[in-house]
């Protein structure tokens, strides 16, 4: 009788159980898990929600008529003031900032670029503003400024001066000059705030998006990974 056939070379021992390749799922997970535990954020205890809110970080940002942010966050929520005298902004300005507020917190949210958020930014202020001008054309006696109008100028004055990034709205000024008769000389540059100044209210609003967006992520991949951290 003739031996029989010998099984095809498999390449490792079927009884060795030594593992041979290594890893696995398991130590997949316990990587990512070790990678995890090194790199979580400062001052994220516990699992929080993704940022939202158009609104977001208005605790955080200072007060004051050189607080861009602080005068877009009034504008929308109704607490917008002009020398001591509370003001109803456009209802349609107050809505496309609104949005204009959501969009700029989903950039900050998403870890895009803060240059390329303040360039939409400064788009979309420069079209509230001109909505909010267009409203206040209807009421507006003889050249005089409406409170709403002057309040928005200032707005954009505090954004000039916080964004850094060498742009301005004189051009903006210009054309309304041309149109409603918008002075120049309500156009005076404030000085540059810089974005690591608490006194900066951009840099305030994104650095408490950034930092409850980066621990929300960061809890979001502990648990998919199952790493049971406390």
């Amino acid at each position: 009788m003739e031996p029989p056939a010998r099984p095809p070379d498999l390449g490792y021992d079927p009884g060795d159980s030594s593992g041979g390749g290594g890893g696995g799922a398991g130590s997949d997970q316990q990587q990512s898990c070790e990678f995890l535990l090194a790199t979580r954020p400062a001052a994220c205890p516990n699992p929080i929600p993704m940022p939202t809110d158009p609104l977001f970080g208005d605790d955080r940002i200072p007060a004051g008529q050189r607080s861009s942010m602080r005068m877009a966050h009034s504008f929308v929520n109704g607490k917008a003031y002009w020398e001591g005298t509370p003001i109803q902004m456009d209802s349609l300005a107050i809505w496309f900032l609104q949005v204009a507020l959501q969009e700029q917190v989903n950039s900050f949210a998403s870890g895009a670029s803060l240059v390329e958020t303040n360039a939409r930014m400064r788009i979309q202020l420069g079209l509230t503003c001109d909505i909010q001008l267009d409203a206040s054309s209807q009421y507006r006696v003889g050249g005089t400024l409406t409170k709403p109008e002057q309040y928005c100028i200032e707005m954009l004055k505090a954004f000039d001066a916080e964004a850094n990034d060498n742009q301005n709205f004189m051009i903006w000024f210009i054309e309304h000059q041309r149109k409603v008769g918008v002075p120049l000389e309500n156009y005076v540059p404030y000085g540059i705030v810089e974005l690591v100044d608490t006194r900066n209210s951009i840099g305030e609003k994104w650095r408490a998006v950034t930092e409850d967006a980066s621990c929300s992520k960061w809890w979001t991949q502990v648990q998919k990974n199952m790493c049971g951290v406390k």
